[in-house]
């Protein structure tokens, strides 16, 4: 359903009454649609839970967070964290915050992920080019909580022939995500940012899902 199956559910339900049309769409089909909003629901419960415990280790740190796409998007816009799936979380900081975030983020039992028999040298050497080369570290998860998240020191790829992190964090609107502190970006960048990803970083990729997003 390129991942807009939890919001084709929440429409339907919202407008049976008014559009006719809905009344007849199969029950077996609709069941598909719930079973997907609620485990699209039970996977980002478990991810806000896991970015409130982040947001308050670093805030008292003095690490500002910018929540990007999904993260931000599910709470902030669509109003409804079961209808925005997410392959992970992505969160923006500081470039001269992001080896305190990663000290922070392993003490509290977030873990590099790498593929079964990984060699350590090789694990290493991904782990510092992710940090020199990469718009964020490689992806960390940790049991129970975040199962991918990327954090980021950048908003695009450093070779993107698009550049617009300057003034972001100037631009930045303060949010509060079930009381925590955090920031997003401001209209005007997000609009860009979430066009570029929807276009230029993926492709074709989820494009549905991305343009609905826009």
């Amino acid at each position: 359903y390129w991942h807009v199956a939890p919001l084709l559910y929440r429409i339907i339900l919202e407008n049976q009454t008014r559009i006719p049309q809905f009344l007849h769409i199969p029950a077996h089909f609709l069941d598909k649609l719930k079973m997907v909003y609620i485990r699209t629901l039970s996977i980002n419960r478990t991810n806000y839970e896991g970015l409130i415990e982040i947001l308050e280790v670093f805030g008292k740190a003095g690490i500002r967070v910018i929540l990007l796409k999904g993260i931000y998007l599910a709470e902030f816009i669509y109003n409804d964290i079961g209808v925005r799936p997410m392959g992970d979380v992505d969160l923006l900081v500081q470039r001269r915050d992001i080896e305190k975030a990663e000290a922070l983020l392993l003490k509290r039992g977030y873990q590099y992920q790498f593929k079964k028999g990984t060699h350590p040298l090789v694990q290493k050497s991904i782990i510092e080019y992710a940090k020199t080369h990469s718009h964020h570290l490689f992806r960390l998860a940790c049991a129970g909580k975040i199962p991918n998240l990327e954090v980021h020191s950048r908003i695009v790829r450093q070779c993107n022939p698009f550049r617009i992190d300057d003034g972001l964090w100037e631009r930045a609107r303060e949010i509060t995500p079930y009381g925590a502190n955090a920031w997003t970006l401001a209209p005007e960048d997000n609009l860009i940012y979430l066009s570029l990803h929807a276009t230029y970083a993926h492709g074709i990729i989820d494009v549905l899902k991305s343009y609905v997003d826009i």
